[in-house]
């Protein structure tokens, strides 16, 4: 009879661990979003928080509205006035700075380089410059520019692009915006061309 009774006991407990389970279920520890083929996931929450987020609601309607905070160095992605995106930014240092206004994005690419700044190179691949700024001096007999990386680029006026790019959490950048290079994808991926941007 005991036994019986610790079977029993046992088959309740295992159904109420279950039921637990399914009412509160655990935050999966990675989260992915399709970027055309490539899958970009975040390997934890944590990494995730870090980085920023996204969380465009199927359900939502309404047009898509991009605000750039310099002073708060964050970039926040609205749908019909609700935030589904965030992601820190750095954005143009002193001498450098990133224009304040009402924008559009003009302009997408996805493996965007730098018009301005890149670098120097011979024939075999390897770097002579790595702080080449183009128009400071003619580009020497055998060597050729090569642009820095401005990848998941998208144009707001001029040579102002947000791209990947190094996020310190202050302005280092020559006036563009970059962002962490999973929310840059993710970005990239859902904005079309048109899509208003405030820089405040």
């Amino acid at each position: 009879m005991n036994m019986l009774r610790l079977v029993a006991a046992g088959l309740a407990l295992s159904s109420l661990v279950s039921c637990s389970d399914l009412l509160n279920p655990k935050p999966p520890v990675a989260a992915s979003y399709l970027y055309g083929d490539d899958p970009v996931t975040f390997k934890s929450p944590e990494e995730r928080l870090l980085q920023g987020h996204w969380d465009n609601d199927p359900s939502l309607t309404g047009p898509l509205h991009i605000v750039i905070d310099l002073k708060q160095q964050k970039m926040i992605y609205y749908k019909g006035g609700v935030e589904i995106g965030l992601a820190p930014i750095s954005t143009g240092k002193e001498g450098h700075g990133t224009p304040r206004g009402n924008f559009k994005i003009l302009a997408k690419d996805a493996k965007k380089r730098s018009n301005s700044y890149g670098e120097l190179v011979d024939s075999a691949g390897n770097v002579v410059d790595p702080d080449f700024v183009m128009g400071s001096r003619p580009i020497p007999a055998g060597l050729k520019y090569r642009g820095a990386p401005m990848f998941s680029g998208m144009q707001i006026v001029g040579g102002f692009w947000m791209h990947e790019g190094e996020v310190t959490g202050y302005p280092v950048s020559h006036g563009c915006i970059r962002l962490p290079e999973k929310m840059a994808k993710i970005f990239f991926a859902n904005t079309p061309i048109g899509t208003p941007v405030t820089i405040r």
